[in-house]
C-alpha cells in the first residue's frame, strides 16, 4: 500500500512539473507574440531583405539661352571580387586596355587583391557593357552617373561641382542641391545564396526616385567662355597672381559672366567675384563724384587746388599723394587723371554723412542678394566709427572693402541712370 502511494505521488509530481513546463512555454510564446513581436519581426526583415537605393538623375543647368552647361552622363565602374575571380589571366587581357596597363602587370595586381576592389571608374557605358558581356566571374560592372560640364573649366567657380555621390558640394551645385538633386528612391531586395547577389520580387515594397529639377542661369555661356579666355591670357602675360571679371546687364542687374583666373584644384577653388573683398582704390571715386554732381556742389569745369609737389595735407595728419603733379585741376580733369588730392578735397566738401549715404545707396556695405553661397558684404563702417582722416581717404577708395560684384553693379547703376538693380 505504501508502495502504491509513493508511485502515485511521483506521477503527480511529474504531471505537475510537465504542466508547469508547458505553462512556462506558453507564457514565453505569448511574450514573443506580443511584447517582442516587433523586435523579432524587424530582425527577420533585416536578415531576409534589404533596401537598394535608386539614384535620381540630377537636374540640368543651362544658360540664359537654354544651352546646357551641366548635366549627368551615364558611366560604368568595374570592380574585382577576388574569391570569385577564377580566370585572372582572361580578366587581365580584358581590362588591360581599359586601365592602360600591360596585361602582365595588371595580372600581378589582380592576383594580389584580397578584397572587393574598384579597378576602373568613369568608363563609357559601351565599355562597361562589353566587360559585362564577357561574363567573367569575379568582375562586377555597375552603372552610375557622373556630372559633366559642357564648357570645361569655364564657370567652374560659379557652377561648382558634385562629389562621388553626385551631391553638390560647391557653387550653384551646392546652393540648389534641394532642387537639382531630386529624391533618392529605394526598392526591397531579397538576398540569394550568393554573397553579392539579391533578388527583386514582384510587388516588392519601394519608392520611385524623383529626378531633380533643371535651372536656368542668367549667364551667357558663349560670353563666359570668351571672358575666361581673355582673362587667362591677361593674367599670364602680366604675370599676375590672379584676376577676375564680371559682366552685368545694367538694366536688369543680371550677371552675364563671372570669371576667375587661374582655376584652382577641386575643393580649393573660390568664386572671388562674389566671395572676396578688397580695397577698391580709385575705382571707388565714382561715389564721391556722383554725390558731388547730385548735390550740385561743384560743376565739371570748376577748378580745385591740387599740388605741384604731388602731395597735400587735407586734414591734420592726413597726407594724400598724387602720381600727377598739377597746381590745379578741374573736377573733370581730376576724374580724368584720377587725382587723389582733388577727389579727397571733394570728399570733404560732400561731408562724411552724405558720402556714407551715397556709398550705401550704390550697394556698398551690404550683400547684393545673389543666389550664391558665401557672398560677402564688404566693409563700410558707420560714420560714428570714422576718424577725422576717414572722409578723404574713403573718398579715394581706402578704409573700405568691396566685392567685384558690388563694384560692377555700382558702375551699372551709373550706366542705367541711377537705379541700382
Amino acid at each position: 500500500m505504501a508502495h502504491k502511494e509513493m508511485r502515485k505521488s511521483r506521477v503527480l509530481v511529474a504531471a505537475a512539473g510537465l504542466f508547469l513546463g508547458l505553462g512556462c512555454l506558453w507564457v514565453r510564446v505569448a511574450v514573443l507574440q506580443t511584447a517582442l513581436h516587433g523586435h523579432f519581426t524587424a530582425r527577420a526583415r533585416e536578415n531576409q531583405e534589404h533596401h537598394q537605393k535608386i539614384l535620381p538623375r540630377r537636374g540640368v543647368i543651362s544658360d540664359r539661352r537654354g544651352k546646357v552647361m551641366a548635366h549627368d552622363l551615364g558611366v560604368s565602374e568595374v570592380a574585382v571580387y577576388p574569391p570569385q575571380l577564377h580566370d585572372p589571366e582572361a580578366a587581365a587581357r580584358l581590362l588591360a586596355p581599359v586601365v592602360h596597363e600591360p596585361p602582365a602587370k595588371l595580372l600581378q595586381r589582380l592576383r594580389e587583391l584580397k578584397s572587393y576592389t574598384w579597378i576602373a571608374r568613369d568608363l563609357p557605358p559601351e565599355v562597361g557593357q562589353k566587360i559585362r558581356e564577357a561574363k567573367l566571374s569575379g568582375l562586377v560592372v555597375d552603372d552610375e552617373t557622373k556630372r559633366f560640364y559642357r564648357i570645361g573649366e569655364a564657370a567652374t567657380e560659379v557652377l561648382g561641382r558634385t562629389n562621388r555621390d553626385n551631391v553638390g558640394v560647391d557653387g550653384l551645385e551646392y546652393q540648389f542641391e534641394n532642387l537639382l538633386g531630386g529624391r533618392t528612391g529605394w526598392v526591397t531586395m531579397v538576398p540569394t545564396g550568393s554573397s553579392r547577389m539579391s533578388l527583386l520580387l514582384p510587388g516588392a515594397e519601394g519608392r520611385p526616385a524623383r529626378d531633380g529639377a533643371s535651372i536656368e542661369l542668367t549667364l551667357d555661356s558663349d560670353l563666359q567662355a570668351i571672358v575666361e579666355h581673355h582673362l587667362a591670357a591677361a593674367v599670364d602675360s602680366l604675370h599676375a597672381k590672379r584676376g577676375f571679371a564680371v559682366f552685368v546687364d545694367p538694366w536688369t542687374g543680371e550677371i552675364l559672366a563671372a570669371a576667375c583666373a587661374p582655376h584652382l584644384d577641386a575643393g580649393l577653388a573660390k568664386n572671388w567675384t562674389f566671395t572676396d573683398q578688397y580695397e577698391p582704390g580709385s575705382t571707388f571715386k565714382i561715389v564721391v563724384a556722383g554725390g558731388i554732381l547730385e548735390e550740385r556742389i561743384a560743376a565739371p569745369d570748376e577748378l580745385f587746388v591740387a599740388a605741384t609737389s604731388g602731395q597735400a595735407e587735407l586734414v591734420p595728419g592726413c597726407i594724400i599723394h598724387d602720381t600727377h603733379a598739377h597746381s590745379e585741376l578741374s573736377f573733370r580733369q581730376a576724374m580724368q587723371y584720377s587725382s587723389n588730392i582733388v577727389m579727397g578735397r571733394l570728399g570733404l566738401k560732400l561731408g562724411s554723412e552724405r558720402l556714407h549715404r551715397y556709398a550705401t545707396a550704390l550697394g556698398f556695405g551690404s550683400m547684393t542678394g545673389v543666389e550664391f553661397p558665401g557672398e560677402t558684404a564688404g566693409r563700410l563702417r558707420p560714420v560714428r566709427a570714422w576718424q577725422p582722416r576717414s572722409t578723404p581717404t574713403i573718398a579715394i577708395g581706402h578704409e573700405v572693402t568691396v566685392t567685384p560684384l558690388q563694384l560692377a553693379l555700382a558702375y551699372a547703376t551709373v550706366a542705367n541712370g541711377g537705379v541700382l538693380m
